[in-house]
């Protein structure tokens, strides 16, 4: 149903949506809407653009096609089925533009959130957001990224984030539907699993551009209801001075969820990245045990799963080494009385053979002194002997 204002409750979520006009423009260019689907709770948002007629044609065509293309059948591919929605109401944009002169020109942005379950399934095209506020640490994220000229330069690095909240080209946005046939819509591929007492708000720049993260995030920590909180929200981009565009938001809060915490992206900028690193108050003066104990428990135990076997593996090491040493000096102790007797008794035999060699040189000695003149008697035989050979 498209919706002015409307409340949602089931078992698992409460909602509440509210659109206004605001302080300046002469009509309301937002739609938004919410069906029961045969995927389960559909909720869209669309801030459309091109003149109060186009702009308000163009974000009533959208709501009502993806509405309209969810309600057809179940999905068995949600992610295909969000491209397809948002692609369906894009043709059909255009179409509407092509068949009405005066609608030329004509586009909108878009969010859908499809609850299957417990789990919430997001796609978008545009600078409307979705945020995730978590209610057990009480901080809201970005859950999406704006398609707009200010954060393409903060991508590249070109801009700060607190000079793009304040940049005269703030609301030049790169993608929208109805303004080509191509599009490429952002789907995300995993679903955010809230835990219970999340919310997550759905709004146009008419709300976020008037009101800042903080000031959100300080109104959906408060004990309200849905109601007031959405009332509340809206009443802030709508006071005095503000109030320069359409303002559209929806809150639905996780009644019941099988998740312990909270799992999404986070496209917070910088700034609030930063912030929320730091503990609140209360986390600093009551710190639970999910937020202290656990931390030191793993560091404690993975500390002790290094040292134990590091300790046991140095005395291994050390015992073995000392006794090696207490092997080695008792292996040179018990030999070195051995290699003495060995020595000794070495010593003795070569004296032995020292003797018995002498005595032996003696003997041969003699022997050769006794064959010499031997010789030297037969050596005169042999001549004479020759001698008489030759005179014959």
């Amino acid at each position: 149903m498209n919706c002015e204002h409307y409340l949602v409750s089931n078992t698992n979520i409460e909602a509440y949506g509210l659109t206004i006009t605001g302080q300046v423009r002469q009509a309301n260019e937002d739609s938004c809407g919410f069906a029961t689907v045969p995927n389960g709770e559909l909720f869209v948002v669309c801030d459309g653009m091109g003149g109060h007629v186009g702009g308000a044609t163009a974000s009533r065509i959208a709501v009502e096609q993806i509405i309209q293309h969810f309600k057809a059948q179940r999905y068995p591919n949600i992610y295909q089925a969000l491209h397809d929605a948002l692609c369906r109401a894009n043709i059909q944009i255009i179409g509407a533009a092509n068949a009405e002169p005066s609608l030329k020109g004509m586009g909108t942005t878009a969010c859908i959130m499809l609850f299957d379950g417990n789990d919430a399934y997001i796609a978008h095209v545009g600078d409307s957001r979705i945020y995730l506020f978590e209610g057990q640490k009480n901080r809201l994220f970005r859950i999406t990224k704006d398609h707009s000229y200010v954060q393409s330069l903060v991508d590249m690095g070109q801009l700060d984030d607190r000079e793009a909240e304040h940049h005269p080209r703030k609301n030049v946005i790169m993608k929208a539907l109805g303004t080509k046939e191509e599009l490429k819509p952002e789907v995300y591929m995993s679903p955010v699993q809230p835990a219970k007492g999340d919310m997550f708000l759905i709004c146009s720049d008419g709300l976020s551009g008037m009101v800042d993260d903080d000031g959100i995030e300080a109104i959906l920590s408060t004990d309200q209801s849905i109601e007031q909180k959405v009332l509340d929200l809206v009443t802030n981009a709508n006071v005095p001075g503000k109030g320069l565009d359409n303002i559209t938001a929806q809150v639905i809060k996780v009644v019941e969820s099988p998740y312990p915490f909270s799992n999404h992206p986070d496209h917070n900028p910088n700034w609030r990245k930063e912030a929320c690193s730091t503990p609140t108050h209360n986390e600093k003066n009551n710190p639970t045990p999910q937020q202290v104990a656990p931390p030191k428990k793993k560091k404690t135990k993975l500390l002790l799963a290094i040292l134990i076997p590091a300790v046991i593996l140095m005395l291994l090491i050390g015992g073995g080494v000392a006794a090696y040493f207490i092997w080695w000096h008792g292996k040179e102790k018990i030999e070195e009385p051995i290699q003495t007797k060995q020595e000794a008794e070495e010593g003795v035999n070569l004296q032995d053979a020292k003797n018995e060699m002498e005595e032996n040189t003696d003997q041969e000695m003699k022997a050769e002194t006794e064959s010499e003149s031997n010789a030297k008697d037969a050596d005169g035989k042999n001549e004479n002997k020759t001698i008489d050979v030759e005179l014959i």
